[in-house]
C-alpha cells in the first residue's frame, strides 16, 4: 500500500492549518462582536486525510466538527468566512449556523445540528449508488456522543444488510460537551462488534491514512460497509457558547499541546528533514495571512435581504404529466395501486420500500400488491424501523432517486419524526434550494374503522403541519388520491400523503377523470349560498351524509380541501364570503388544527369578518385519544347526527354582531420607541472619533451576562484582538475584545453589574496618528505623617487579607418567603420560652440540609489552593462582638447532626464565640450572617478562604407581588469563590435553601 509522500503531507498541513486558524479567526471574531455562533474542529485536523481522499462522486455526510475534512475535500475558506457571517452569498443564504457544511458540486450533504440524524441519510445515498451500480462511497462522520443515538445503530443495520459502499469514520475526542464518554460510548460497552472496528489514533495522519487509505478503496470495490474508530482530541471548548475549563481538569488541558494533530505532522517533519522551522513559520504566517484577509473580505459581503426569508421553503412548482389510468374497480386503493404499477413504467428512478409492501402479501391494505413482481428491483421490504425508512427516503432523494416510502400506520411514524422534521422537512429551505429530498412518505390514516384503538386510529396531520416544508394530502376520493400521488412523484417538494383507511376500499363514482391534482387546490364537491362546510379525508363521506339526509331547507356549500399544506384559504374566503357561514369538520383534536387554523385566519381578515352572519365554528374529535372499544371510538368523533344538528343550529342563528370596526392606526410599542430614541440619540452624540463597544451575542438563548472584571481602564491603549473585559453567562466566562486599534476612554458599567446583549458597554477611539505629546512629570508623593492614636476597630486584619488575594468573588441574590420561618419562630416562643429557636437557627438549619445535597458546598479550600471534599462538614455563623468586632461561630461536625443536637450545638458556638473561645475554621465550607438587627436588607459579602462561600441574611420585609397583594421576604445574598463554583451551581443551591425556608416546619427541627 503507498504511503503519504512528502508533498502529501505538506500539502495536509496546509489544510490543516486552514482549518485551525480559520477556527482560531472565527473565534477572535465572536469576541469583537462580530458573529453569533462558533464551534470548532480544533483537534480533529488529521481526519482532514479522509477528504483529501474523496473523489468526484463520492458523498461525504458528516457532522459540524468537519471542518478539516471539508477544506481537504476542496471547500474555499472564503465560503466558511461567508458561512461565518451568515452572508446572502454563504451555501445557506444566511439560514444555517457556522460549520454546517454543505456543497452539492463537491458532495458534501448539508449539514444538521441533531446529533446523529445525518447518517441514515448517508445510507440512503448509498443504498441509491448500490442501485445505479456506481463505483463511488459515501464517507459519514459522527461525534462519540452522536453515536448513542438509535439512529447510528439504525443506519449501521441497514449499511451491513445492505453491504453497502459507506465508510463510518466516528470522531471519537472523549467528551460531549461537558460530559466524558469514555465509559459510556458503544465501542467501550462492548455493544459494537470489535473484529470488525478498526481503532486508530485519530491525531496521526501517517496512522489515519493506513486505515482510511484501503478502506475507502475496500468500500469502493463493494466490500461493504467500513467502520473506523478515530481517537481524537477536542482542543477547544464545545462552542463559544461553552468554556471548557469549568469543567475539564487543568492537567487534561496541559496534555493537549503535544497531541495535536498540527504540532505532531510539523514535529514529525522537522524530524525527518523535509520541513524546517523556519518554513514552517513562513506556511503559517501565509495561512494566517490568507484567512484574515478571506474573513475581512466576507465581511463586506451583503447581508440576506427580509424577502429571502420565505424562499426556497418549498421546491419549485412542477406540472405533472398526463396520466391515464384504466380501474376495474372505483376504489381508492385500486386507483393508488394503479398509479403506482404507473410510475413503475415510467421511471426508473421511483423506489418503493416498505414494511411488508412486497408480495405476496403487497402492503397491510393492498396499496402495493404486484408491485415486486412487476418490478422487483425497485421495490423493497423494510425493517421494522420507521427512522430507517425516512432516513433513507431523505438520502435517496437527496441523491436523485425517487423515493415513494410506506408507513404502515401514520400512528407509527414517530421514531421516524426526527428524520422527518430535521432532515426531510428543512433540508431545501436550509440549504437556500442547493439540496432538495423531493420523497413521498405515505400512510394509512385515521378512525371510523372499529377495533384499531390508540395505535392505529391517529389523524394527526395538524402536528406534521406545523413544520415549514412539507405538502401535506389527505384524499377524500380514488380520484383525488391518484391524482395527488402522480402529482407529488413528479414534485420537487417531500410529500406526505395521509390516506384515510375507511375510505380505501368503500366504491365510489368517479367523479371524472383521473388526473394530476395540483396540491394547494380545493375542490367544491357542492355549490351553495347559506353555509359553507370545510372537510377533507374521512370527514368529507360524513358532511355529505349529513347534507344529503337532512331535511333542512338550505343551499349548502362543501369544500374538500384535499391537500392541508399548501391551504387553499382563497377559495374558503370565496365561499365565506358569499355565504357568511362557516362550519369546519375535521377529524383531528381540535386543539392546534388545521380547523382552529382556517378560523383564525378568517377571523382576523376584517373584510371578511364583517360579512360573517354567524359565529364560524370548528367541530372536531375532542382532546382525547381513540378507544379499542368501538363505542369509545364513535364517542370520539364527529357523526353525521352532531354535523346535522350544528347545521341547523348556524342557519338558525340571528348572530348579533357589533358594528365594524374602523381602520385603526397601526400603535407601536412607548418602551421599544423610547429604547430606538434613546440610541439614536447616543449614536448622535458620539463624535465621529468616537466609538461604542457592545456586548456581542454570547450564545444560543442567552440575553444577560454579569461583568466579571474590567480589564482595560479609561486612556489604555487597545490592539485588535486585545480582551476589554470579562463577562460570565450560565455556560462560560466570555471575554469581549476590541475590534480594532485604539485607544479606551470609558466603561459605562460596573464590575459585577449585570449587561444585556448589545448594550452600550464602553466607548474607545479609533487609531488615528496624533502629535506626541511630552509626558508629564510624575509628582511625588506626600510624606506620609505619624500615626498620633491607633486606628479604630473594624475591617479585615491583614492574614485575612492576605486570604482573600486569590479569590474570585462573584455575588448572587434570591428572595425567600419568610412567612414559614416567621410562624415557626411565634411557635417556639410559645413552647419553648427564653429559649427559642432563633429565625438565623433556623435558616442555619436550612442550610446544613441543602449543603449536603450539593457536594461543592461542603468543599474547603486548603493552604495550596486546593479544593477539598469534605464528608463531614463544620458550619460557621458570623457573631458581632462589642465595639463592632465581628466573629465566626463554629458548629462542629454539622452535617451529622439532628434537630436538636443542631439547635444545642448553635447556642454553645453563639456563646463560645462571645467568650473568645473561638475553634478553628479549617472545615468551614460555608459562613452564615445576617444585619436583619440592624435594618439591613441586602449586602454583599466577602468569602474568605477556607470557606467557599458567605451567605448573608437580610432583614424579613413587606414585598409587593404586583397584583395588589404582597408577601413577607427576606434577600439571601449568596458570595462565592468563582474559582471552585458556577453561577449554576450557586444558583441550584440557592433555589433549594429558598425551597426549604418557605416549607420550614418546627416539628422537622
Amino acid at each position: 500500500m503507498p504511503k503519504l509522500d512528502t508533498n502529501d503531507k505538506i500539502k495536509l498541513l496546509r489544510t490543516m492549518l486552514l482549518s485551525r486558524l480559520g477556527d482560531l479567526r472565527e473565534q477572535s471574531l465572536i469576541r469583537q462582536g462580530k458573529g453569533w455562533f462558533h464551534i470548532s474542529g480544533m483537534g480533529h485536523e488529521a481526519l482532514s486525510v479522509a477528504g483529501y481522499l474523496l473523489k468526484d462522486g463520492d458523498f461525504h455526510v458528516g457532522h459540524y466538527r468537519d471542518r478539516p475534512i471539508v477544506l481537504a475535500r476542496g471547500v474555499d475558506s472564503y465560503d466558511l468566512a461567508l458561512a461565518f457571517f451568515a452572508k446572502r452569498a454563504s451555501t445557506s443564504g444566511g439560514r444555517q449556523m457556522p460549520a454546517h457544511f454543505s456543497n452539492r458540486k463537491l458532495g458534501i450533504f448539508s449539514t444538521n445540528s441533531v446529533v446523529g440524524v445525518s447518517v441514515l441519510p448517508a445510507a440512503g445515498m448509498a443504498w441509491a449508488l448500490k442501485l445505479d451500480k456506481k463505483p463511488n462511497i459515501v464517507l459519514a462522520t459522527i461525534g462519540d456522543a452522536g453515536t448513542r443515538q438509535g439512529d447510528f445503530y439504525e443506519a449501521l443495520a441497514f449499511a451491513i444488510e445492505r453491504q453497502l459502499s459507506m465508510v463510518f469514520l466516528v470522531e471519537d475526542n472523549g467528551i460531549g460537551i461537558s460530559t466524558n464518554t469514555d465509559k459510556t460510548n458503544p465501542l467501550a460497552l462492548g455493544l459494537l462488534n470489535d473484529r470488525i472496528w478498526k481503532v486508530i489514533d485519530g491525531c496521526d495522519v501517517d496512522a489515519v491514512y493506513d486505515v482510511v487509505h484501503p478502506a475507502i478503496n475496500t468500500a469502493r470495490a463493494g466490500g461493504g460497509p467500513q467502520l473506523i474508530w478515530c481517537r481524537t482530541e477536542r482542543i477547544s471548548s464545545h462552542s463559544s457558547a461553552d468554556d471548557h475549563r469549568k469543567y475539564r481538569p487543568q492537567h487534561e488541558l496541559e496534555e493537549l499541546e503535544e497531541k495535536d494533530p498540527i504540532n505532531r505532522l510539523r514535529n514529525d517533519l522537522v524530524r525527518s528533514g523535509d520541513l524546517t522551522p523556519e518554513s514552517f513559520a513562513s506556511l503559517q504566517t501565509d495561512v494566517e495571512s490568507k484567512i484574515r484577509n478571506e474573513y475581512s473580505r466576507a465581511e463586506l459581503e451583503v447581508d440576506p435581504q427580509p424577502e429571502d426569508l420565505l424562499k426556497n421553503v418549498l421546491g419549485p412548482s412542477t406540472r405533472a404529466p398526463a396520466i391515464q389510468l384504466e380501474l376495474d374497480q372505483p376504489r381508492m386503493v385500486d386507483a393508488i395501486n394503479a398509479t403506482f404499477r404507473k410510475v413503475l413504467e415510467v421511471n426508473k428512478d421511483i423506489v418503493f420500500f416498505g414494511e411488508d409492501i412486497e408480495d405476496p402479501k403487497g402492503g397491510v391494505f393492498s396499496m402495493t400488491k404486484g408491485l415486486s413482481t412487476l418490478a422487483p428491483e425497485q421495490v423493497f421490504n423494510s425493517p421494522l424501523a420507521e427512522s430507517t425508512i425516512v432516513g433513507v427516503a431523505v438520502g435517496m432523494a437527496a441523491y436523485g432517486k425517487r423515493p415513494v416510502f410506506e408507513i404502515q400506520f401514520i400512528d407509527f411514524i414517530w421514531p421516524g419524526f426526527n428524520q422527518l422534521i430535521s432532515q426531510l422537512s428543512t433540508l431545501h429551505w436550509r440549504s437556500n434550494g442547493e439540496w432538495s429530498a423531493p420523497a413521498v412518505i405515505y400512510a394509512p390514516y385515521g378512525a371510523y374503522l372499529p377495533g384499531g384503538a390508540l395505535w392505529h386510529s391517529q389523524s394527526n396531520e395538524g402536528a406534521f403541519a406545523h413544520f415549514p416544508g412539507l405538502k401535506i394530502a389527505i384524499p377524500s376520493s380514488p380520484e383525488d388520491a391518484a391524482g395527488l400521488f402522480w402529482t407529488a412523484m413528479h414534485g420537487n417538494s417531500p410529500c406526505l400523503i395521509l390516506v384515510p383507511k375507511h375510505l380505501l376500499w368503500v366504491p365510489r363514482q368517479l367523479d371524472g377523470p383521473i388526473q394530476p391534482v395540483p396540491f394547494g387546490k380545493a375542490v367544491v364537491r357542492c355549490h351553495g349560498e347559506d353555509l359553507t362546510i370545510v372537510a377533507w379525508g374521512n370527514t368529507t363521506e360524513i358532511v355529505r351524509e349529513a347534507v344529503d339526509n337532512s331535511a333542512i331547507p338550505a343551499s349548502i356549500e362543501i369544500i374538500d380541501l384535499r391537500t392541508v399544506v399548501p391551504l387553499d384559504m382563497e377559495t374558503i374566503r370565496v365561499s365565506v364570503a358569499k355565504t357568511g357561514r362557516i362550519l369546519v369538520v375535521q377529524e383531528d383534536v381540535e386543539t392546534c388544527s388545521i380547523g382552529q387554523s382556517i378560523i383564525s385566519r378568517i377571523t382576523s381578515d376584517g373584510e371578511l369578518f364583517s360579512r360573517l352572519q354567524a359565529p364560524p365554528t370548528l367541530m372536531g374529535r375532542a382532546d382525547v385519544n381513540i378507544g379499542y372499544n368501538p363505542v369509545l371510538e364513535y364517542a370520539a368523533l364527529p357523526d353525521k347526527r352532531e354535523v346535522t344538528r350544528k347545521i341547523q343550529e348556524l342557519l338558525n342563528l340571528n348572530w348579533a354582531r357589533s358594528a365594524p370596526r374602523t381602520n385603526l392606526p397601526a400603535q407601536t410599542n412607548p418602551a421599544l420607541a423610547l429604547m430606538k430614541d434613546s440610541m439614536a440619540n447616543a449614536d448622535e452624540s458620539m463624535s465621529a472619533n468616537r466609538k461604542t463597544i457592545r456586548v456581542p451575542i454570547l450564545g444560543e438563548g442567552i440575553t444577560h451576562a454579569r461583568v466579571i472584571s474590567l480589564i482595560v481602564q479609561p486612556g489604555d491603549p487597545v490592539e485588535a484582538d486585545d480582551p476589554l473585559c470579562e463577562v460570565e453567562t450560565d455556560k462560560a466566562l466570555f471575554p469581549i475584545e476590541a475590534s480594532e486599534q485604539g485607544t479606551f476612554l470609558e466603561w459605562k458599567i460596573a464590575q459585577g453589574e449585570e449587561v444585556a446583549v448589545d448594550q452600550v458597554i464602553a466607548e474607545f477611539e479609533p487609531a488615528e496618528p496624533v502629535p506626541a505629546q511630552p509626558a508629564a512629570p510624575a509628582e511625588k508623593s506626600p510624606e506620609r505623617g505619624k500615626m498620633d492614636e491607633p486606628p479604630p476597630r473594624g475591617g479585615l486584619p491583614p492574614h485575612v487579607i492576605a486570604q482573600l488575594q486569590n479569590v474570585v468573588p462573584t455575588h448572587m441574590t434570591v428572595m425567600a418567603g419568610w412567612s414559614n420561618i416567621q410562624t415557626a419562630r411565634q411557635q417556639s416562643k410559645q413552647s419553648r420560652g427564653k429559649r427559642a429557636h432563633s429565625p438565623t437557627e433556623m435558616v442555619a438549619w436550612c442550610l446544613v440540609q441543602a449543603m449536603k445535597q450539593h457536594p461543592v458546598f461542603c468543599c474547603t479550600v486548603d493552604k495550596t489552593d486546593s479544593l477539598i471534599h469534605n464528608s463531614v462538614f463544620d458550619f460557621g455563623i458570623a457573631v458581632a462582638l462589642k465595639e463592632d468586632a465581628l466573629d465566626t461561630a463554629i458548629i462542629p461536625r454539622a452535617s451529622e447532626l439532628n434537630g436538636p443536637a443542631f439547635s444545642e450545638a448553635y447556642h454553645e458556638a453563639i456563646a463560645a464565640a462571645r467568650s473568645g473561645n473561638i475553634r478553628s475554621k479549617a472545615n468551614v465550607p460555608l459562613i452564615l450572617t445576617s444585619m436583619g438587627g440592624y435594618s439591613v436588607r441586602e449586602a454583599l459579602p466577602l468569602v474568605v478562604p477556607p470557606a467557599i462561600g458567605t451567605l448573608f441574611l437580610g432583614e424579613s420585609h413587606w414585598e409587593s407581588r404586583g397584583n395588589g397583594t404582597s408577601s413577607l421576604q427576606a434577600a439571601l445574598c449568596l458570595s462565592f469563590d468563582h474559582r471552585w463554583l458556577n453561577g449554576a451551581a450557586a444558583a441550584h443551591f440557592l433555589h433549594d435553601v429558598k425551597k426549604k425556608m418557605e416549607t420550614f416546619a418546627l416539628d422537622s427541627f
